[in-house]
């Protein structure tokens, strides 16, 4: 079975929820939602669109290893709140990162780890899973390398809840090769985000069935994300290509 082609809802280029949400039905994209504690996932619930995944989104605000331990009790309740309403509209993965930003506490892997321990049980009551992703060192002060997150994830002890989601756009900002980064990847990637250098959209050849091949197994979830804005007619070359790379991953080799 093939992934499910999904889209970063705030990103899809229109002005409105509304209108996103029209732009994704006609393209027959699934969205994932960034959740900032508003009623956005859940009007793409009530007009049918298909969600796969929840972003733990204001974990870039305050995050499991901020200095401050109120900042880390904030993130807490805020990947709480996050896996309850993915439970809620039957969204069975949520995203979160483990850091984010240059102000870190003196023990980043100590307290990621004890956060994420914590929050098993909420997330197996739940029947979430919850998708660790690296980021670069752009975007964080710590915890960035791929072996340090992979021992995080060992070390949290709950396979059942736990995951690893990839960004190759975070790959590519921390100067590495996507290609030899997903084969080196001692992990199953549940969900592959894709993302050009800088937060661009994924360049319109992005070699996609290529970088599944080098995957340990075919993810649940390919999914782009983009910060910098990408045109309406740009969007739809975007999603054919991909999903004529989906349709060359399946054909035999």
């Amino acid at each position: 079975m093939s992934p499910h082609l999904a889209y970063v809802e705030h990103n899809l280029p229109a002005q409105t929820p509304a209108e996103r949400f029209e732009l994704a039905r006609a393209h027959g994209l699934a969205l994932e939602v960034a959740h900032r504690d508003d009623d956005r996932a859940r009007r793409a619930h009530d007009a049918g669109l298909e969600i796969v995944t929840l972003q733990a989104y204001r974990l870039h605000e305050f995050h499991p290893i901020h200095p401050d331990k109120k900042q880390r009790g904030e993130a807490y309740e805020h990947l709480r709140r996050t896996i309850e309403l993915a439970a809620k509209l039957g969204v069975p993965r949520v995203i979160a990162v483990a850091g984010y930003g240059r102000e870190i506490c003196a023990e980043p892997f100590e307290e990621a780890r004890a956060f994420f321990r914590w929050l098993a049980p909420i997330a197996r009551e739940n029947k979430v899973r919850v998708l660790i992703e690296p980021m670069s060192p752009l975007r964080c002060a710590a915890l960035t390398a791929p072996m340090v997150l992979v021992r995080l994830l060992e070390e949290i002890e709950s396979p059942d809840v736990y995951g690893s989601a990839i960004d190759t756009g975070h790959v590519i900002d921390s100067g590495r090769e996507v290609d030899e980064y997903l084969e080196r990847w001692p992990r199953v990637v549940e969900e592959l985000q894709l993302k050009d250098k800088g937060s661009a959209p994924p360049d319109g050849e992005v070699p996609l069935a290529k970088w599944l091949r080098k995957l340990k197994a075919l993810p649940e979830v390919v999914c782009v994300e983009h910060k910098l804005p990408i045109e309406p007619d740009e969007l739809g070359k975007l999603v054919e290509h991909l999903r004529s790379e989906l349709r060359v991953f399946a054909q035999p080799r």
